[in-house]
């Protein structure tokens, strides 16, 4: 929300035989309700390692007016929403392809070293990205969602 401030440090570590799905969607304001971020704080760090070892980083830093940092081309293209998906196990090269038959225009995923696949989505708004991820997190954790997801 507008004059919000959020600084927050997520490390996970996993051992060698783990697998992991995370899902970190990020809405910047609800468009329905009008709301409008410029001038927010927030600052993200997504640290994962497997046995000590480092395998993810992610860091993400957005401060003053978002909602023009977001409407840059070769930032955010005018996205209301993104989400972060990061699925580390040892079929994630063989997934790869069927992921990313499941993403719309405005996302892409990557296989990084030998087993962690990156999703990254961008969307209009919460909605139109919560469609973009259903189906995917279905196909990756092998299970139906709980139905107050899809709402």
């Amino acid at each position: 929300f507008n004059g919000s401030a959020l600084q927050r440090d997520l490390r996970v570590d996993i051992s060698c035989r783990s697998t992991i799905l995370m899902c970190e969607p990020l809405v910047f304001g609800r468009a329905a309700m009008g709301e409008v971020l410029d001038n927010a704080y927030f600052r993200d760090t997504i640290d994962i390692r497997r046995n000590g070892r480092r395998v993810f980083l992610d860091k993400t830093l957005l401060q003053g007016d978002i909602r023009a940092q977001m409407a840059r081309p070769h930032v955010g293209r005018g996205a209301g929403a993104v989400a972060l998906v990061v699925y580390i196990a040892q079929d994630a090269d063989i997934r790869l392809p069927n992921v990313r038959g499941l993403l719309p225009e405005t996302a892409g995923a990557s296989v990084i070293g030998t087993d962690v696949l990156v999703m990254r989505a961008l969307a209009s708004d919460g909605f139109e990205l919560r469609r973009a991820l259903m189906p995917v997190l279905e196909y990756l954790s092998n299970t139906e969602l709980p139905k107050c997801w899809m709402l």
